[in-house]
Formats: structure tokens, C-alpha cells, sequence
């Protein structure tokens, strides 16, 4: 049954979601008819939300390599593995970019996105704690779709223009993840964050892994001029996106029209205590920067954004300059790592709620363990990658192998601020979000500075060396301070000692089904 009639089913009946009518209703005046729930429709429009935020944010990386002149940066030369299939040889003879950019203008053009993207990680956090957070992530989204439709008569107007339009593209996805994270703290039972957040924000990686091989297509197409459509049709569908955020999502449980008495109660009744109801709390700015745990997030955020962002950003030039693909082949190419992301984000995200609603370990333990596991096998790939040289099938085994670990970061240390604070958890994000922009700055602009138009093996080894050394230490930070307990600050306008009710099968039930009588 679709969400709509899921939503007309529940408007006129007598669960409506009434605060007074929450904790007396009885199991006959309140009958269990709709096998979705509002938080099915979070989760589902959650996770295409950051598809199409992270499907504008890549579409660069794909499209600059058919933007750019063969004959300067990008070069009209045997790859250095000497692969160059017929496709690609075509290609080089038939088609050249518009743009005379060397790599470090198109490190520049790449890491501008994150100039702005790094300005409202902080605000974003406050802003949604203050004023409410699905208006802000909407219109964030809504921001960006209009700007991305934009790029193409930037990016023909002048580079500076260009870099203007990715900067204003990253002020308005900036608020996304912090907006999120409150959105997430104030509709997922305890038991249920790892599965809430790994779905959710698993549909970033999905928009990596669909959006870079339909860039590659679009680019070598003539539709609408062959690389433009990149930007026209990405930034369409975001525009469509935000029709169905803005009538089907609500703030929180309690603002709902829809939602069945049964749902609403199970999930404040989980939350206990731990989330307040209402937005007019200060924020503990002084307790959260002290905190070691946080500080623990932040540094694991910035090693993993650091990794992340050298392959978002790196990869496809790597694919096409040294392996030798033609644009279309490194989109799809480019795209494996992420694929084997989303699939291990979402069964790691079911395994950690198992393994934490069983005892077999605490909380603390879990976002340990996916952390180290994430970072350790990534770095140990990144390392492999260079040794490997011109061996390309175990190139791209090996550097998928990498985006599958870290597919282990979701349900790890990037839920963690939900555990540690869930009254502030977009707040927290939008701090270590913030720091960890800065690796989304640096990161394309180092790579540049190091190949510097030699595109040789030697090169990318130290690019993929560093990766793998900043993967390392973050792992070694977290293991040793990070927590996964809730901290005594997260509840300064609540007594702590104080704990709601909490049946044992409240924070295990289906996302998809309202709990039966009985949970009731």
C-alpha cells in the first residue's frame, strides 16, 4: 500500500495522532489497518533525499573529464597501464572538452563545492535544533537542485562563476546531514538507529553508484548537449523530490496527522526521557566541546571523510588516466566501490541492532568494532591498490574491497552522536560535519599538487598512502575514547535518574508494520 493511502486511510479515523488521546486509547477504538508506517515514509523519502543530494554533489567528478580539453590537463596520451578500449580510442579522436583547466583549476573546481558546504554545517545543526529540521533539509535540497541547473551556464560564463555555483550548491546541502541527524534522533526507537541511519544515508552511496554511470552515458550523448544534461536532469529530480518531503514528512511524531495512536505512543514511549519534547532547550556548548567522545566522532568523521572524498573526487581522473577507461566505462567503473558501500551499509546496519538488542555487546563495543573494521580494512586497500600497479582487475577487486568496509562507517562511529546525546545529535553533527568539510577541501587539491600532470603509478601511491595513514589514526582516536553510553549533558533540563517505561518489544518492531495489540 502506497504511503498516500496509508496517510488518507488514517486522516479521518479516530487514531489520528491526538498527544491526549496517545496513552488511553484502547486496542478496539484503534485497529492495526496499515501495514506502513510513518516511519517507513521517513525512512523512504530520507534515503532518495540524500540519493539526490549526493547525485548533484558527484556529477562533476563524472562530467569534468568531457568538459575539460583532451590536448591540456586531462591529456590525449596512452594511459599508463596502456589499456584503451576502442571505445575510449574513439572517443579521443572524436570528442574534445570546452575548458583548458590544469589538475590543480579542476582540484580548485572539485573541492569549491565544500567551501560552502563547510559554512552552515554549524548553523544547520543550530537552526534545525531552534526552528525545526524538515524545512530546512528540504529547502536545503531545493537550493542545491536549483543551482545544479545552473552549472552548465556558470561553468561557460568563467571558472570563477563556475566554483560560485558549486559553493553556493554546498550552502545548501550543508544543513542536510545536521537536519537529518535531529529528524533521525526524534523518530528512531534506540534499538532501531543503526537500521534508520544506515538506511537513510545509504542512499547518498546509492546516488553514487547510479548516478556516475548515467553521467557517463549523459556525457558521451548529444541529449541536451551532451554533458549539461548531467546537471539539467539531476537538478530536476531534486526539484521533484521536494514536492513529496514537503506534503509527507513531518517533524516529529507528535505533528504527524497520520500516524496510527499505536506508532506514536511506541516511539516516545522508547525515547523515554533521552529526547526532549520541544525545541527550546540551550545547547551545553561547553559540555560538548570538553567531551572526549565527541571529539572521538569528529576526528573518526574527518579520517573517513578524508578517504571518502580522495576516491569521490579522484577516482574517475584514476580510472580514466592510469587504467585507461573512456569516461562512460569509468562511470561504471568508478561506481563499483559505492555499490558494495550501500550493500554493507544497510545488512551491517541490521547486524549491529541485532548484536546490541541481544547483549552480545554494548553499544560502546559495537561502533568500536564497524569503526576499526571500516577503517582498517579501507586503509589496508588503499595500501594494496599501489602495490598491485597495472594488475587491473585486482585494482578495482581491491578498491571495491574498500568502499565495502567502509559501508561499516554508518552503523560505527557516524550514528554515535544519536547514542551520546540524542537531544543534540544534529547540533554535534554539524560540528564534526564541519571539520570533516576540510578534508573535502584539501584532500582534491593535494591530489593535484601531487600528480601535477604526471600521471604516473608513483604518484597516485602516495595519494592512496596518505589516505590509508589518516584512515589508520582516526581508528586508534576512536578506539581509545570514543563511548557509546549516553552522556549525563544530553539530559541537563531533565532528572536522569527519571526513566519512562519501556517494554522490552517497544524498540523491536517492524519499521514497516504498527506494533500489534499486545506491544500496546
Amino acid at each position: 500500500m502506497s504511503a498516500l493511502n496509508v496517510a488518507a486511510q488514517f486522516s479521518d479515523d479516530e487514531c489520528s495522532a491526538d498527544e491526549d488521546k496517545a496513552d488511553s486509547v484502547d486496542d478496539e477504538s484503534c485497529p492495526d489497518k496499515a501495514p506502513w508506517t510513518a516511519r517507513a515514509t521517513f525512512i523512504l523519502l530520507g534515503s532518495l533525499g540524500f540519493f539526490n543530494v549526493y547525485a548533484m554533489r558527484v556529477n562533476l567528478s563524472i562530467a569534468i573529464m568531457s568538459m575539460v580539453k583532451s590536448g591540456g590537463s586531462s591529456g590525449n596520451f596512452t594511459p599508463v597501464c596502456g589499456h584503451r578500449s576502442k571505445a575510449s580510442a574513439f572517443v579521443s579522436m572524436e570528442s574534445d572538452g570546452e575548458f583548458d583547466w590544469d589538475e590543480a583549476t579542476q582540484g580548485l573546481v572539485l573541492g569549491s563545492f565544500f567551501w560552502g558546504y563547510i559554512i552552515t554545517q554549524i548553523p544547520g545543526g543550530v537552526l534545525a535544533k531552534h526552528f525545526g529540521a524538515k524545512w530546512l533539509l528540504g529547502l536545503g535540497c531545493l537550493f542545491t537542485a536549483i543551482f545544479t541547473l545552473m552549472t552548465p551556464i556558470a561553468a561557460r560564463y568563467s571558472v570563477y562563476a563556475l566554483m560560485a555555483v558549486r559553493v553556493m550548491e554546498g550552502i545548501g546541502e550543508g544543513v542536510t546531514f545536521p537536519a537529518m541527524h535531529a529528524l533521525i534522533a526524534k523518530w528512531a526507537p534506540p534499538f532501531q538507529r543503526s537500521l534508520f541511519s544506515s538506511i537513510i544515508y545509504a542512499g547518498s552511496t546509492a546516488g553514487l553508484v547510479v548516478s556516475m554511470p548515467i553521467a557517463g552515458i549523459l556525457a558521451q550523448s548529444s541529449f541536451l548537449g551532451g554533458w549539461p544534461s548531467i546537471f539539467y536532469v539531476f537538478g530536476a529530480a531534486g526539484i521533484v523530490w521536494f514536492a513529496f518531503w514537503a506534503f509527507l514528512v513531518y517533524e516529529d511524531p507528535d505533528s504527524h496527522p497520520w500516524i496510527s495512536v499505536a506508532e506514536k505512543t511506541l516511539i516516545k514511549r522508547s525515547l523515554g526521557r533521552q529526547v526532549h519534547h520541544g525545541s527550546k532547550v540551550n545547547v551545553p556548548y561547553r559540555r560538548i566541546l570538553t567531551s572526549p567522545p565527541f571529539w572521538a566522532i569528529l576526528i573518526a568523521h574527518c579520517g573517513q571523510n578524508w578517504g571518502f572524498y580522495t576516491l569521490l573526487t579522484q577516482l574517475p581522473s584514476y580510472v580514466k588516466n592510469v587504467l585507461g577507461f573512456d569516461v562512460q566505462q569509468s562511470g561504471f567503473i568508478s561506481s563499483l566501490p559505492y555499490l558494495c558501500l550501500y550493500v554493507v551499509s544497510i545488512f551491517g546496519g541490521l547486524a549491529a541492532d541485532a548484536i546490541r538488542a541481544k547483549g552480545l555487546l554494548s553499544t560502546t563495543a559495537t561502533r568500536k568494532l564497524y569503526t576499526a573494521l571500516a577503517f582498517g580494512i579501507a586503509g589496508i586497500c588503499l595500501l594494496t591498490v599501489s602495490a598491485l600497479g597495472c594488475n587491473i582487475p585486482g585494482v578495482i577487486a581491491v578498491i571495491s574491497l574498500a568502499g565495502a568496509a567502509d559501508g561499516l562507517a554508518s552503523p560505527g562511529f557516524n550514528v554515535n552522536h544519536i547514542d551520546i546525546a540524542p537531544n543534540y545529535a544534529g547540533v554535534l553533527l554539524g560540528f564534526t560535519n564541519c571539520a570533516a568539510t576540510i578534508p573535502g577541501i584539501v584532500a582534491p587539491y593535494v591530489t593535484g599538487l601531487i600528480i601535477n600532470e604526471d600521471q604516473s603509478i608513483q604518484k597516485w601511491k602516495i595519494v592512496f598512502m596518505i589516505s590509508a595513514f589518516v584512515f589508520m589514526f582516526a581508528a586508534a582516536v576512536y578506539a581509545i575514547f570514543g563511548s557509546g553510553e549516553e552522556q549525563e549533558w544530553n539530559r541537563q533540563r531533565t532528572n536522569v535518574s527519571e526513566e519512562s517505561p519501556r517494554k522490552k518489544d517497544d524498540t523491536h518492531d517492524s519499521l514497516f508494520e504498527n506494533p500489534s495489540e499486545e506491544d500496546r
